[in-house]
């Protein structure tokens, strides 16, 4: 949530004990184990959280390479395999994807799987092939009905090795239920069965963390949903509070300013003697100008955004009481912006500024031109402008001749739906140039 005067971000946390609870029935550590237990030709099982962590394995992070090879998983969301011919491993990178579309889930649950297989039994099994194609070979002599023969077996031998090996690729690509086919021979019936068995395992323990999430995630909405009450209901009592502490104050300070009168009107001619009491109207007035604006900033964002037309409420201002006598011409056609209901207040108090600092002007002009990806409403006079110096320090709290809160409060008010304000005139040449920059989906010219 922002702080009042834009300028930090506050971040807030709470800790559910449930969920803690939960945490304990994702037994990583129990899987991988259970993994190399069923499967000889598993040599290490990791899986890797988000921030590299390894919540099952040897090894407190992801490191060196094995980190980078977690990286490109996660950057890529799929997996791959890496071929190891020295070691005789094939380490394969899954991709574990918990997103569940029919619950509120985040991708920063999901997981990557780290699972290294030996080749060792593989390449036994293929030397004990090329040893019965060659002795083979030889048995049916140099001739071409040998060679023949020779090749007639190492297909037949080899063949169900290729359909496994077929299938497993299939499975690697996601299609967790491909089956292994069956296979002719118990070496690789054993190796069709494992392999069967630990994508049963896997599919199993993937649907389990799924529910688990589902079930957070059902528990974090019910528990935003009782911090939105709980944030709703103080913002109410904070309003009603504020709104009767200030009435009460303004009731004070109208009371004081009757007594000034009085007294005033006692003391006759006496300018030595009403000296003191200029000074506590001045306070007063400065008082009762500090109250009036806290109880509009209370109000912003209290409305929704709507559509609105700019000519439309620049001509109501402009024919106020206070600036009749001059000359305002506005071209922004049918323009309508979305924005706070509180642009009305925006563009009396760039009016009321105008009036008030530029001297003897006496034209206001309203135009808007179409810029880059968004739009620029301008506002500018014909007054004496305002010092580079001030050009920045106009829209601070507290700065100026008057409450100090007016041009404050007007980027405030802007602030809410992304727009923006500066002044970009130059003084004692074109007069003061306020530029207010609309997003480009916050503005719109009606048919």
């Amino acid at each position: 949530m922002p702080t009042p005067d834009h300028r930090y971000l506050l971040e807030m946390s709470f800790r559910s004990e449930s969920f803690m609870e939960g945490r304990k029935n994702f037994p990583y550590s129990a899987l991988s184990d259970l993994l190399l237990k069923d499967d000889s030709a598993l040599r290490a099982v990791s899986i890797f959280d988000i921030t590299h962590r390894r919540l099952a394995g040897h090894g407190a992070s992801a490191q060196g390479e094995t980190l980078t090879q977690v990286e490109q998983v996660y950057a890529d969301r799929s997996g791959f395999d890496i071929i190891d011919k020295q070691n005789e491993t094939i380490t394969r990178y899954v991709y574990i994807d918990l997103v569940n579309n029919e619950y509120p889930s985040s991708s920063q649950m999901n997981l990557v799987g780290e699972i290294i297989f030996s080749t060792q039994s593989l390449r036994d099994s293929l030397n004990l092939l090329l040893f019965n194609v060659v002795s083979l070979s030889l048995l049916g002599g140099v001739g071409i009905g040998g060679v023949f023969f020779a090749y007639y077996i190492s297909y037949f031998l080899t063949r169900p090795v290729k359909a496994i090996i077929s299938d497993i690729d299939c499975i690697a690509e996601g299609h967790l239920d491909h089956p292994i086919r069956e296979a002719e021979s118990a070496e690789t019936e054993n190796l069709r069965r494992s392999v069967n068995i630990l994508v049963g395992r896997l599919k199993s323990e993937i649907l389990r963390l799924k529910h688990t999430s589902s079930e957070l995630d059902a528990e974090l909405k019910r528990t935003h949903e009782a911090e939105k009450a709980l944030m709703s209901a103080n913002r109410k009592l904070g309003g009603l509070l504020s709104s009767i502490t200030r009435h009460d104050i303004l009731n004070q300070i109208r009371a004081l300013s009757m007594i000034s009168a009085l007294l005033n009107e006692a003391m006759g001619d006496d300018a030595n003697a009403k000296k003191p009491l200029r000074i506590m109207d001045d306070v007063t007035k400065t008082m009762e100008d500090q109250i009036t604006f806290t109880r509009e900033y209370e109000m912003l964002g209290s409305k929704i955004a709507e559509w609105m037309h700019v000519g439309s409420l620049v001509t109501e201002v402009a024919e106020g009481t206070a600036f009749r006598q001059i000359t305002t011409e506005i071209t922004t056609g049918n323009l309508e912006v979305f924005a706070d209901p509180l642009l009305k207040r925006v563009i009396f108090n760039l009016f009321d500024n105008a009036v008030r600092h530029g001297g003897e002007l006496t034209r206001i002009t309203v135009s808007f031109r179409e810029e880059g990806d968004g739009g620029l409403l301008i506002v500018e006079d014909d007054g004496c402008g305002v010092a580079e110096n001030m050009k920045e320090k106009i829209f601070w709290k507290k700065t100026g001749k008057n409450t100090g809160y007016g041009l404050f409060l007007v980027q405030e008010i802007l602030s809410i739906t992304g727009m923006t304000i500066c002044e970009t005139g130059t003084e004692g040449v074109g007069g003061a140039r306020f530029e207010i920059g609309i997003p480009d989906e916050c503005y719109r010219f009606k048919e």
